[in-house]
């Protein structure tokens, strides 16, 4: 079902494949508490891309849309603010 909305093409390389060359993935993996459900898959091809996916930090948007790289996690570096001396400003 995934595979025939999507019109058989991977959401990653956007080829066009036969349904037994592309996998339906999860976009949020089980292990995470992803479901089984059309909204939480994406057709994707055995060919490299499913491999890519699992490699890498690869995360998807909206149906239909294209594949962003972005960290599952995202470290943000702690921020240093170094502590100015106050101001006393005088009126004249």
């Amino acid at each position: 079902m995934v595979k025939r909305a999507y019109g058989y093409r991977c959401q990653l390389c956007f080829k066009q494949f036969h349904s037994k060359e592309l996998n339906a993935h999860h976009i949020l993996q089980k292990q995470h508490g992803g479901l089984t459900i059309f909204d939480n898959m994406k057709p994707l091809c055995f060919d490299e891309c499913h491999a890519k996916v699992h490699e890498g930090p690869i995360t998807h948007n909206v149906r239909g849309g294209l594949l962003l790289i972005i960290p599952m996690t995202i470290q943000i570096p702690k921020l240093t603010l170094i502590r100015q001396p106050s101001l006393v400003l005088a009126a004249a």
